[in-house]
């Protein structure tokens, strides 16, 4: 039970099995194990998405600080020969 205390779903899956008033059998806990797995897997793959979102903000805004470079062919070249 303290397992899933960060997660709502799989808490109520596990409360809603217990007061079934059948068994919990392995395969019960099999499936709430799996369940919690998912979870964490998803809570990481949402951090490392925000991560990456929050990096490319912070590029984009370093950025537009950076001039741009010229669209016309060789104007940055201009008197090197």
């Amino acid at each position: 039970m303290e397992a899933t205390k960060d997660s709502p779903d799989v808490k109520q899956e596990l409360l809603n099995r217990l007061f079934s008033g059948k068994r919990m059998t392995g395969r019960d806990e099999m499936d709430i194990c799996r369940l919690l797995r998912k979870n964490e897997e998803e809570k990481i793959r949402q951090s490392e998405l925000n991560i990456i979102r929050n990096f490319i903000d912070e590029q984009q805004l370093t950025n537009s600080d950076i001039p741009k470079k010229s669209t016309v062919p060789n104007e940055d070249k201009k008197g090197i020969r």
